[in-house]
């Protein structure tokens, strides 16, 4: 997080400024990744939403571009759309999610294409998660960076907090309950790696349990 650096123009072009390079250390995670999303709080807010570029990237250079030059159509600057609170982007596939081309509070956005000369207004959602998913547990673990570039001069914003939430797919597994001749055992199923499950034996009149066994897990009780 800080301060992003003022831009070196003072007139709309779709020139680069100096990147803020945001690191985001992941660790631990076992892919593939199933949904992914990314929040950003700007404070204090930039009053002119078109001047800045943001850009996620994988450990692996992958990157994917958050929102960008927001109203950007033609030559000429839009009007002041400010950039302020907390914004968190998602997959386009998320209830609710909306087009920040079109509504200038801080919430929740699907991802959208850089503006340029001769871009619609708005333009279509761009797919997220999917640039993300085919990535190996080792493309996935590392540093991401969020990169955001600030294109004009004269208006200047901080972030304040930036994180990235990555889910990983579920694995499940299916529990068979192979009771002996003289009682019951029932389990429910399927289970999610990670999580147990209670399984109940109900041996017969004047017969006790004398054990559990599993394959692929553990059995106590």
């Amino acid at each position: 997080v800080g301060a992003i650096p003022d831009g070196s123009i003072s007139t709309c072009s779709n020139a680069t400024g100096t990147a803020r390079d945001m690191p985001i250390t992941v660790s631990g995670f076992s892919g593939p990744i199933v949904d992914i999303s990314v929040s950003i709080t700007f404070n204090p807010g930039h009053t002119y939403r078109n001047d800045l570029i943001a850009t996620l990237i994988a450990p692996n250079g992958t990157s994917h571009v958050l929102f960008g030059k927001v109203g950007q159509t033609t030559t000429n600057c839009p009007g002041a759309l400010s950039m302020s609170g907390t914004f968190v982007f998602v997959d386009p596939s998320v209830p609710g999610s909306q087009n920040i081309w079109s509504s200038t509070a801080a919430g929740t956005y699907f991802t959208t294409p850089q503006g340029f000369n001769g871009s619609p207004n708005p333009p279509a959602a761009t797919a997220f998660t999917s640039v993300f998913s085919g990535l190996s547990n080792a493309q996935i673990n590392g540093n991401w960076i969020l990169r955001i570039v600030d294109t004009v001069s004269g208006d200047t914003t901080t972030v304040t907090d930036a994180s990235l939430t990555l889910t990983p797919a579920v694995t499940s597994f299916t529990v068979t309950a192979s009771p002996g001749a003289n009682g019951g055992l029932s389990c429910p199923s399927p289970v999610n790696a990670g999580q147990t499950s209670t399984c109940t034996a109900t041996p017969n009149l004047g017969y006790v349990t004398q054990s559990i066994s599993g394959c692929g897990g553990t059995a106590t009780g």
